[in-house]
């Protein structure tokens, strides 16, 4: 049985917010957000839709309550580390696959790769660094 209860649960929330402003930051048309309209097709919208925020909300919550049980608690630096393990082992090779099997560009990939490299990280550092 999985052991719950090293989850800091401010952990988690404070992760989950860093993440959202990170993707708000991150998308802007002043950082990475023409190019990626660019690389994309696509136009990003000004103002998402409601589902679309709680979506990304919910997967905000989801993606760091998964860190927080994995690594909560571990320290600032091994949590960025093995944030950053997940997404090389995970997150870059099925994000990568929207390149070579869908035709999009490398340029889309390492803008969206990108920032869930920093985004897991991020979240990573912060469940390592909260614990109960």
């Amino acid at each position: 049985m999985p052991d719950f209860t090293h989850v800091s649960y401010v952990g988690i929330l404070v992760a989950a917010v860093a993440h959202l402003v990170l993707g708000y930051v991150w998308y802007l048309p002043m950082v990475f957000g023409k190019r990626w309209e660019a690389a994309s097709g696509k136009t990003l919208p000004g103002t998402p839709a409601p589902m679309t925020i709680a979506f990304m909300v919910v997967s905000a919550l989801l993606a760091a309550y998964g860190l927080g049980l994995l690594f909560g608690g571990i320290g600032l630096v091994n949590g960025a580390i093995w944030g950053a393990l997940i997404w090389l082992y995970f997150v870059a090779p099925v994000s990568a696959a929207g390149v070579l099997f869908e035709g999009r560009s490398w340029m889309w990939w390492a803008i969206t790769a990108g920032y869930w490299l920093v985004g897991l990280a991020l979240m990573g550092a912060i469940v390592g660094y909260f614990a109960i």
